[in-house]
């Protein structure tokens, strides 16, 4: 089953089968059959796609954040970092953030607020 999917529809990641059926709610054999019962290529290529990538929130790539959460939480980082400059040029002249975490003088950017 493994090695037909492999060769025969270059799926190079497979999870454990218990993964997989967490992901495509199939067994890797449906899965199979339903992949062979599509005739043509381009079918058996949207097959493929629609089961690992069209499921919608929480399915595919784990651990990977939509893009306007991920621009928000850069943008809090620079917000973040700008303060510390803010406060490092008014109490500290000449602190950057390597010889502020040397001299122990913040455990965290939070401890300037």
């Amino acid at each position: 089953m493994i090695r037909k999917l492999i060769e025969d529809y270059k799926i190079t990641f497979l999870p454990s089968e218990s993964k997989f059926y967490k992901m495509t709610k199939l067994s890797r054999s449906e899965f199979v059959k339903q992949l062979e019962s599509k005739t043509t290529k381009d079918q058996q290529e949207q097959f493929i796609f629609d089961t690992f990538y069209a499921q919608g929130k929480g399915m595919g790539r784990r651990g990977v954040m939509d893009v306007e959460r991920a621009n928000r939480e850069v943008q809090k980082k620079i917000e973040e970092k700008e303060k510390f400059f803010k406060f490092a040029d008014k109490f500290a002249k000449g602190l950057d953030l390597r010889s502020g975490g040397k001299i122990g003088g913040f455990a965290s950017l939070k401890d300037l607020v």
